[in-house]
């Protein structure tokens, strides 16, 4: 009985990295804001049409997210009364740590000390508490902000997140 728990194991978590769930190694995303809905809809789509296909699409806070099977890319609407600063479109790089707060008050500090303006934006329009996602914006970013947020395993079990259909476009 425990080989057969084993071999289940093992098969299980060889399928979750060979289908690019990539929950259990998180290691971030590249984040691609779009316009709107139906743009991300249009985009997904493209994707699709050349070999990439969505793998799933949640809604949390003021996002509207598609990751992609890569397990990398997330196509990303992001709320326009969200979109209050310079940087705040949508488009970004999600590092997956411990301790976001922590994370980005470094972060913050050695930009900072770099010669740059950086602060934290949408605290309280993520929708999520500090503990689980910052958002750093800064000038040495050019059109993109800093994400750090708790790994996906743990990301998973908040409860506001709302899963949706992928997005189709029809021609």
């Amino acid at each position: 009985m425990i080989i057969l728990a084993v071999i289940l194991f093992l098969w299980a978590t060889a399928a979750t990295v060979l289908a690019g769930r990539t929950l259990l190694f998180d290691r971030g995303h590249r984040v691609f804001g779009v316009r709107d809905t139906r743009a991300q809809a249009v985009v997904v789509e493209l994707f699709r049409r050349v070999g990439l296909s969505a793998q799933v699409r949640f809604r949390i806070g003021p996002t509207d997210q598609v990751l992609l099977r890569d397990g990398n890319t997330v196509i990303h609407c992001l709320d326009a009364v969200a979109r209050n600063g310079d940087n705040l479109t949508g488009t970004g790089i999600s590092m997956a740590v411990a301790e976001p707060e922590k994370a980005a008050t470094e972060a913050i500090a050695f930009l900072n000390g770099a010669g740059y303006k950086a602060h934290r934006a949408l605290a309280e329009e993520s929708g999520l508490p500090p503990a689980f996602l910052t958002v750093v914006e800064s000038d040495a970013f050019f059109g993109w902000v800093l994400v750090f947020r708790r790994p996906g395993w743990r990301m998973a079990r908040l409860k506001n997140i709302e899963y949706l259909s992928i997005p189709r476009v029809k021609e």
